[in-house]
């Protein structure tokens, strides 16, 4: 299954330094599928817990959407001498890119922060089911940090 976000932040600015170009942006978050054939896929398991699964159990812990959202728009403003450059440059692939690892970091940092503190806790029965070795220093969403380090991004310009 495929999940398409779009986040939407006021690029305006930028836009007058675009020429030539239909199209420019970046695609960030779990691009591949991943995983064992015979395994759950990183996707399927990412999707669960981005939108939740009542089947499974599972209270949803947006990664992607929410930090981007309540993130993006003021990262930008920490990058936006150096995307102008580039812009100016004609370098759009390389601004683009530049927004796309700027989302994969805002991701990343959900993980270690449990998105500012927003998620959910684990359920008992997933604390009992852990070894004592392994509540130490557990943080929600990471165990074997396959989920987290397959956050990427893409550069589509046409």
């Amino acid at each position: 299954m495929n999940v398409d976000y779009h986040i939407d932040i006021d690029m305006t600015e930028f836009q007058k330094y675009v020429k030539n170009v239909d199209e420019a942006y970046a695609q960030v978050g779990v691009l591949g599928k991943g995983g064992d054939k015979d395994a759950e896929t990183i996707s399927d398991y990412a999707i669960a817990h981005e939108f939740g699964s009542i089947s499974r159990h599972i209270p949803r812990r947006s990664f992607i959407k929410d930090p981007l959202e309540k993130h993006l728009g003021d990262e930008i403003k920490t990058i936006k001498e150096t995307l102008i450059k580039n812009l100016e440059a004609n370098e759009i692939r390389k601004a683009v890119e530049i927004l796309g690892m700027k989302g994969v970091e805002i991701i990343k940092k959900a993980f270690e922060t449990s998105n500012d503190g927003e998620w959910k806790p684990l359920s008992q029965t997933t604390i009992d089911m852990m070894t004592e070795e392994r509540r130490k220093g557990w943080k929600i969403l990471v165990d074997t940090g396959a989920l987290q380090s397959s956050i990427t991004s893409k550069v589509v310009v046409r």
